[in-house]
């Protein structure tokens, strides 16, 4: 709470309070700008605003942390206070900061977005909490990159997310499980961007996507081999075919989408070699999880090293095809595959494949594994 502070009748007492340099005076001082600004706001004259505006924006920075954390508190509902000084207040330290930046109106777009660029993470987070949130304040949210804001963001009913920024944040929930739920729950979440989530969303989620986006689940199995088929036929541009016989694989970095085109271009023994290393297997192992039928381990394997789900439905069906001497799988085995891939929690996958690493005898684990992943598939169903 305030102290007890002086009348003031005049600008000039006002002035005069001011040659206080106690830290008593100080308090004092803010204190009764504070009041002055909240009782008198819509009768000061421009004069007085101004003055009592560049005497608190000097202040502020010289008064202890809970005199700043007060006036931020008393002043962060205010429509009369002057935008300069909350921007002032809102670049402190976020426990000054954070009343203005989640509740203040008087802030402009502009402000909050260079707050954005320009503090703490903890300063974002605030700004992603306010009654409503622009979608250029909203981009710029998204574009700083953190995951715990983006979090944020998507649990606010009144941020207003662009078609853009939304499809951006779709894509990176590929690699971060925590922005699928919110996802989904947006009622601005466009029914083609749920449907690309289901590649990589839990069988509940998927479960609650077709319901909640009224998606027909026959057309999933003639949209999931669609999506393969295009990523094997297409030529991404990954791999050179003119060196892919001197691909060097004890020294590049393995990329998932070359694992493809090397497949699907007959490199067999590149491929197995790039799988082999990026798993961490002997190469007599990895051949052993291949073309075992069920796909099982394969998917075990690919989960464990985050694979994209996308790239294992193509390696799935480039071997199922290679083994069985066939140009298609049967109509919805792929779906069925993929669904199980999801399905399977990567810790337990890393576990089991560090189980490989070091033992052969893996059928046990892929047994293991595979009950609590078909569980996970019937329970979706």
């Amino acid at each position: 709470m305030w102290k007890h502070v002086p009348k003031i009748d005049s600008t000039e007492d006002l002035i005069a309070l001011a040659q206080d340099k106690s830290s008593e005076g100080r308090e004092n001082l803010v204190a009764t700008v504070a009041d002055l600004f909240l009782e008198q706001g819509s009768v000061l004259s421009e004069r007085e605003r101004a003055i009592m505006t560049d005497i608190l924006k000097t202040l502020i920075r010289e008064v202890e942390m809970t005199v700043r954390k007060e006036l931020a508190e008393r002043l962060s509902a205010s429509e009369t206070v002057p935008g300069s000084l909350l921007t002032e207040l809102a670049n402190d330290s976020i426990e000054v900061a954070h009343p203005i930046l989640v509740r203040s109106e008087v802030l402009q777009n502009a402000e909050l977005i260079e707050i954005i660029r320009h503090r703490t993470m903890e300063h974002r987070l605030a700004i992603a909490m306010r009654r409503s949130v622009q979608s250029d304040v909203a981009d710029a949210l998204v574009e700083s990159g953190d995951d715990p804001v983006i979090e944020r963001l998507l649990d606010n009913p009144g941020a207003e997310i662009s078609s853009g920024t939304m499809e951006r944040i779709v894509d990176r929930s590929e690699k971060n499980e925590r922005l699928h739920l919110p996802l989904v729950s947006r009622e601005d979440l466009a029914p083609d961007l749920a449907k690309r989530m289901m590649w990589w969303v839990s069988a509940a989620l998927r479960k609650h996507i077709i319901t909640a986006f009224e998606i027909d689940p026959s057309t999933l199995d003639v949209e999931i081999e669609s999506a393969v088929r295009g990523l094997i036929d297409g030529d991404s541009g990954a791999v050179d075919p003119k060196v892919a016989l001197e691909y060097d694989i004890e020294h590049k970095q393995v990329d998932p989408e070359d694992l493809v085109q090397f497949l699907r271009r007959g490199e067999v023994s590149i491929f197995e070699n790039m799988l082999a290393k990026k798993l961490g297997l002997r190469l007599e192992l990895l051949r052993r999880l291949l073309f075992e039928p069920g796909g099982e381990g394969l998917a075990i394997g690919c989960r464990a090293v985050e694979i994209p789900s996308k790239i294992f439905a193509a390696i799935y069906r480039l071997t199922r095809e290679a083994k069985e001497q066939t140009k298609e799988t049967q109509v919805g085995e792929l779906t069925r595959a993929t669904q199980f891939y999801l399905a399977i929690d990567p810790d337990m996958a890393r576990e089991v494949l560090t189980k490989w690493r070091r033992d052969p005898e893996y059928l046990w684990a892929i047994k293991q594994l595979s009950r609590a992943a078909e569980r996970a598939v019937e329970e979706a169903a």
